[in-house]
């Protein structure tokens, strides 16, 4: 991964959420760097989001690649250098304590929690080593959950799953939420009957039985195709 080099902070975290427009300057990626993640990505605590001004490096290194612009599924990178986190999937799907805009669901694809695709095509990245550290290092137990699993966790065992992790950062509800989503985008229909469940219990939170709806919506669309 291409290290972040901020410099000089424009913004405090609450003038961030009126303006959410982050920007961001990319460096060579440092010797055994790497937050290459599987399936719920990473297990360590994440810091709150800043605007940073960018370096005189800005792009000095992409030359003329262009392939986290254009495989970006939400088009949230903008410019060299730039990220409108209003379209990120990572923000959508990890800061945004809200809806997930209609706009952007179907975009979302199979993200559950956050985002690597600029990571990924990023040719710097054959560099990257593996990560040394036990917080970079996927949990077994990840790899067990399945969309079901976790669109079928109570309370208890969202608690218990994700114990010491950074997904326990969005709740439950916000884990189900983009559950839902991704239910609704994977045109699986034996999972209808686990969002007809979310969608109609009252004690469900409403965050969660909007994006159930949604799913369901999806889901039978695909069905006529």
């Amino acid at each position: 991964r291409a290290d972040i080099a901020p410099d000089k902070p424009l913004a405090s975290s609450r003038q961030a959420e009126a303006s959410p427009m982050y920007v961001a300057a990319f460096a060579k990626p440092s010797a055994g760097a790497s937050d290459k993640t599987l399936a719920l990505g990473l297990a360590g605590p994440a810091s709150e989001a800043a605007v940073y001004a960018p370096s005189n490096g800005v792009g000095a290194l992409c030359g003329k690649c262009t392939r986290c612009l254009d495989t970006c599924p939400t088009r949230a990178l903008t410019g060299p250098g730039v990220v409108d986190s209003r379209r990120c999937i990572s923000y959508l799907t990890i800061e945004n304590k809200g809806s997930i805009p209609e706009e952007f669901r179907a975009l979302i694809g199979n993200h559950i929690y956050g985002c690597d695709i600029c990571a990924e095509v990023c040719p710097w990245n054959r560099f990257a080593q593996e990560a040394r550290s036990g917080l970079l290092t996927a949990s077994g137990q990840f790899a067990r959950l399945d969309l079901a699993s976790i669109l079928n966790l109570d309370t208890a065992a969202f608690a218990e799953t994700f114990r010491g992790t950074a997904v326990k950062r969005i709740k439950r509800a916000g884990l189900l939420r983009n559950a839902c989503v991704v239910a609704g985008n994977s045109g699986d229909q034996q999972l209808r009957p686990i969002l007809e469940r979310l969608a109609s219990e009252s004690e469900e939170s409403a965050l969660i039985r909007e994006h159930a709806v949604w799913a369901l919506a999806q889901l039978a669309r695909s069905a006529l195709v």
